[in-house]
C-alpha cells in the first residue's frame, strides 16, 4: 500500500493539475498538447513551485527595494532576469547594464533551451551579466537580480543549492576579476527591464551583446525606470 507525504501529494496535485490544463488547451483552443509539452510543462511548473516553498527564497522578511536605484558615480549596474516558456521548456535571459546616471550602455537578450528549476535559470543569467561586464572591461560593478535565493548564496559565499553551486562558483570566481563586484537584490517591479528581455527573446539559441542598441520598447522602459529610480542610493553587500 502507498504511503504519499506531503510532497507526494502536492506533486499528485501538480500533475493532475496539467493534464486538466493540456485537456483544456485541447478542448477550447484546439490546440493538441504533445505528451512531452505536458511533462516539461508538469516539471517546470513544479520546479517553480517547489522553489517558492522553500523559506530563503521569500522577499517579505528581507528589506528590498521596489525600483531600480542608480549606481554609485564610476559604477555600473548591471540586472539581470530569466522567463521560463512553460510550453516549450526554454528559457530567455534578459540583461541590461546602465551607468549612474541610468544610460543604457549595452544589454542582451539570450534564449537557451531545457530550464531545470527558476533559480537556476537565474543563476544562468547572473552569469551571463558577469560575462558582459567582462567583455567590455568594466571595472566596478553592481550585478542585481530579483531572486532571493541566489542573491543569499553570492553575498554569503556559500551553496545552499546544489543546482545552483557551480553557477555561484563561477560567478564568484569571475568577481574576483573586478575591482569591486556588489551584489544586489530588487523586487521585480525594480527589475522590469531585464525582464522584458528576458520576455522578448527571439527564436534562436546563442548570447548576443549589443552596445546602444535599443529597440522602441526597450527604450520606453528605460525611460520609464530612469525617470521612476529615486536618487538615493541603496546599501549593496560586496564581496
Amino acid at each position: 500500500m502507498w504511503h504519499f507525504d506531503q510532497q507526494d501529494s502536492q506533486l499528485f496535485l501538480v500533475i493532475c493539475w496539467s493534464i486538466w490544463w493540456a485537456r483544456n488547451r485541447r478542448w477550447a483552443e484546439n490546440d493538441m498538447i504533445s505528451l512531452e509539452q505536458t511533462i516539461l510543462f508538469t516539471r517546470n511548473y513544479w520546479g517553480a513551485f517547489s522553489v517558492s516553498l522553500e523559506p530563503h527564497h521569500s522577499l517579505n522578511s528581507l528589506p528590498v527595494s521596489t525600483t531600480w536605484t542608480a549606481p554609485a558615480p564610476g559604477s555600473i549596474k548591471i540586472n539581470s532576469d530569466a522567463a521560463i516558456f512553460h510550453l516549450d521548456g526554454d528559457f530567455g535571459v534578459g540583461v541590461i547594464a546602465r551607468d549612474s546616471n541610468g544610460h543604457c550602455l549595452a544589454w542582451s537578450s539570450v534564449r537557451l533551451h531545457r530550464c531545470v528549476l527558476p533559480e537556476v535559470d537565474e543563476a544562468w543569467a547572473a552569469r551571463i551579466a558577469i560575462q558582459l561586464a567582462h567583455l567590455f572591461g568594466w571595472t566596478d560593478i553592481v550585478l542585481e537580480s530579483d531572486c532571493a535565493s541566489l542573491h543569499s548564496q553570492l553575498i554569503s559565499s556559500t551553496t545552499l543549492s546544489s543546482y545552483i553551486g557551480p553557477i555561484v562558483f563561477d560567478i564568484l570566481s569571475l568577481a574576483t576579476s573586478f575591482n569591486s563586484c556588489h551584489f544586489s537584490l530588487v523586487r521585480r517591479t525594480g527589475n522590469s527591464v531585464a525582464h522584458s528581455l528576458a520576455r522578448h527573446v527571439s527564436w534562436d539559441e546563442g548570447t548576443t551583446f549589443y552596445l546602444l542598441q535599443l529597440v522602441y520598447w526597450l527604450w520606453q522602459i528605460c525611460l520609464i525606470n530612469a525617470f521612476c529610480f529615486p536618487l538615493k542610493k541603496k546599501q549593496n553587500h560586496t564581496l
